[in-house]
């Protein structure tokens, strides 16, 4: 999950998880999803594996 904010207000909420075919993305401005499944924006992004971002399992 990571947040973007601007002047104090929250701008959006990203999350991603991986499921058994590969991962899951969603990203929320105003309440409305403008990204969801699996998006080119996304993909292209985080496939290098350059992206910091560290992955760990929540508890079911």
């Amino acid at each position: 999950m990571k947040d973007g904010w601007d002047d104090g207000d929250l701008e959006l909420i990203a999350i991603m998880e991986k499921r058994k075919d590969g991962w899951f993305w969603a990203e929320y401005f105003d309440d409305t999803s403008k990204y969801s499944g699996k998006p080119s924006v996304c993909i292209d992004c985080h496939k290098s594996g350059a992206d910091s971002v560290r992955a760990f399992s929540l508890p079911r």
